[in-house]
């Protein structure tokens, strides 16, 4: 995904507005009509997101055997000291 900020998603949007002229907004905004045509097919694909916008991601953490084997002695201490009784 490609991030773009405020001005360019405000030119974006302008261009949806019924009537206007892509080019004719690149123009007021001093942009390469290409470069705005472009945008806007990203942003119709839903490849463009906000520059400051979160995008969260999951996450998938592998536990090792070290980890389990670690996990299991510290409560095999634990058990010995009684704890559980």
């Amino acid at each position: 995904m490609a991030a773009f900020g405020g001005v360019e998603q405000r030119i974006v949007e302008l261009t949806f507005e019924p009537g206007v002229s892509v080019s004719q907004v690149a123009q007021a905004h001093g942009a390469n009509a290409n470069q705005v045509f472009k945008w806007r097919r990203s942003f119709e694909r839903g490849e463009l997101v906000e520059a400051n916008a979160a995008c969260l991601l999951p996450v998938v953490a592998p536990v090792s055997d070290e980890t389990d084997l670690l996990q299991e002695q510290q409560v095999r201490h634990v058990w010995r000291k009684g704890r559980y009784a």
